[in-house]
């Protein structure tokens, strides 16, 4: 007599093979990911298939009772990163960040759905993949020598019964005022004997590779990305819980934690603006996803997806990287079309028209279908399509492009190119000039008064120390102050000076003002330490390894590929001068 093999069995058979206990929460995920890492580890070769196994996370019927959001994907990579403990130097591209980041899932792929789909990646043979970045030890440095504000640089949290409570105060919390210096041995003294998680805003002001892991991040989405580190002890929980309105990603760097996440409540909290306020476990039913976060592990999550996370039986430390906050396309309409109403209105007498007598009678929503009313409504709707019609996209892209550049992080030292500059910053005609910063500095053309002006919109000189905390510069919608100006006459000139490759004076077209010169315009943004004058002599590239003569008119030296479509990424090239 034959026996019917169901796919009950199988996992059966399979679960009890591997070791996997049958009441295990999501007990076919964990024997998805046994068997994808047995796989692994027996077939640790070169000639190995493109590296991804692929499970799904939870059941159809989870799929059918979902809102909103698809299953979780899972990713078991079995080829490295470019480099396991943290983003390589030479990185000089915002893409090839998020590459990494994200190793093996294609940036492409990616892209296509991540709004709606979260990501989780096992890193089974790579647990030090995001080791380089931070570490328990930095909380604690900072919380020694960089006088942490409750509030508003660390948080002291803990769930107690389903209710997170604060701790941000140092002795009692009626005696504490807003933001105190946290005290780092009673901050300490909470998370050790009292099982507090404490959460750590902003620390890339602290440590250079996250700085520069979230500068080519801030390339890649043309928006400000924000970080925080959680630090929580072992048979606790921080957060109760909730949604985010940001995109999340969750990188394990110490300890292990267990992720649930659940189904959206309803449509409207899909892809939110603002985050939610903390769920009750009642209101959630049961997690579609139920999984223990290991170092090197990567939890992707899109905003409104509603996660909790707890510790079990060691501490665990990761990194939360945000990006996409408030920045939506609404966000972008809210900024553009009440600047168009003002410009339009300049020009459109139509818009300064009085509105008629009566119309708060005649076309409120309760006067009814009157004909005079129709007829307001009528007009306000076509000025308003009007309006529509002839905004002036571009120029609401450069506004907001230039908030952007006047708020993202400052360039760090693994993001100046060339290494090798030449000295003598006084330039001639034929000299070549580069970015001393990838992606550093964009001329602007502001049409918003009534002469345009043209702006040289750079984030040098931002705060790195305020990043994202609220400090620093004022939000000034279409109002921003220039960081360099310069006659529009200027602006092909500007815009071929500040190619993201190195150019020679002699290839750059001549401003359309007799009164200043290309030259004079490279030497403004030289001195303002937007372009490097580099090497002006003829080059020729040799492999590396090369055998070289050495000798009076020969200099050997190393400079990065700067050009990424004809040459292989992060490959160094021997360039000989003569």
């Amino acid at each position: 007599m034959e026996t019917e093999i169901t796919e009950d069995s199988l996992f059966g058979v399979l679960g009890g093979a591997l070791g996997v206990e049958p009441d295990q929460p999501d007990y076919r995920m964990h024997v998805l990911k046994k068997a994808c890492e047995a796989l692994l580890l027996q077939n640790d070769t070169d000639d190995a298939d493109d590296d991804i196994y692929d499970a799904i996370m939870r059941s159809e019927d989870d799929m059918d009772d979902s809102v909103g959001y698809e299953p979780v994907e899972m990713l078991v990579p079995s080829t490295p990163p470019v480099n396991t403990s943290m983003l390589p130097d030479d990185c000089h591209d915002g893409t090839a960040a998020v590459e990494w980041l994200i190793h093996p899932k294609q940036v492409d792929s990616f892209m296509e759905n991540n709004e709606m789909k979260p990501l989780f990646i096992s890193r089974v043979k790579y647990r030090s993949m995001y080791s380089g970045l931070f570490d328990s030890g930095g909380i604690v440095e900072a919380l020694k020598r960089k006088r942490l504000r409750y509030g508003l640089d660390i948080d002291v949290t803990r769930v107690d019964d389903g209710v997170r409570k604060n701790f941000n105060y140092n002795k009692h919390e009626e005696d504490a005022e807003k933001h105190d210096i946290a005290d780092a041995k009673v901050a300490l003294r909470r998370f050790t004997h009292d099982k507090c998680s404490l959460r750590v805003l902003h620390p890339q002001r602290f440590t250079e590779p996250l700085w520069h892991l979230m500068y080519m991040l801030e390339s890649y989405w043309g928006s400000c990305v924000g970080c925080n580190v959680y630090w929580t002890p072992k048979h606790s929980q921080g957060f109760a819980p909730h949604f985010d309105d940001i995109d999340a990603y969750i990188l394990q760097i110490q300890g292990t934690k267990r992720w649930r996440l659940f189904n959206s409540v309803d449509t409207q909290t899909v892809l939110p603006r603002y985050s939610s306020r903390d769920f009750h476990k009642s209101e959630l039913g049961a997690p579609v996803f139920d999984q223990v976060i290991e170092p090197g592990d990567l939890l992707y999550l899109p905003r409104g997806c509603i996660h909790e996370a707890e510790c079990l039986d060691e501490d665990s430390l990761h990194l939360t990287i945000s990006t996409n906050q408030r920045n939506s396309i609404f966000e972008f309409c809210n900024v553009l079309l009440p600047s168009e109403i003002e410009i339009q209105a300049m020009s459109n007498i139509r818009i300064r028209r009085t509105l008629p007598p009566g119309f708060v009678h005649h076309a409120n929503s309760l006067a009814g279908d009157s004909t005079q009313g129709i007829n307001i409504q009528t007009e306000i709707s076509d000025i308003i399509q009007q309006i529509t019609r002839q905004a002036d996209i571009a120029s609401g892209v450069d506004r907001w492009f230039m908030n952007f550049m006047l708020h993202r992080l400052p360039p760090p030292t693994q993001a100046k190119i060339p290494p090798q500059s030449c000295s003598n910053s006084k330039l001639k005609k034929k000299s070549t000039v580069g970015l001393t910063y990838y992606d550093s500095a964009y001329p602007i053309l502001d049409s918003t008064e009534e002469q345009d002006t043209l702006f040289i919109c750079h984030c040098l000189s931002n705060p790195r120390e305020q990043h994202q905390t609220g400090g620093g510069r004022e939000d000034e919608e279409c109002s921003v102050p220039p960081q360099l100006e310069l006659p529009v006459s200027c602006l092909e000139t500007a815009v071929s000076l500040l190619n993201q490759e190195p150019i020679n004076l002699s290839d750059v077209p001549e401003t359309h003002d007799d009164s200043i010169t290309k030259l004079q315009v490279a030497q403004a943004l030289v001195d303002a330490g937007i372009l490097t004058p580099i090497f002006n002599q003829k080059y020729e590239f040799l492999q590396i390894g090369s055998s070289v003569g050495r000798g009076p008119s020969c200099t050997q030296v190393f400079l990065p590929n700067y050009s990424r479509s004809s040459l292989g990424r992060a490959e160094a090239l021997i360039f000989i001068f003569r």
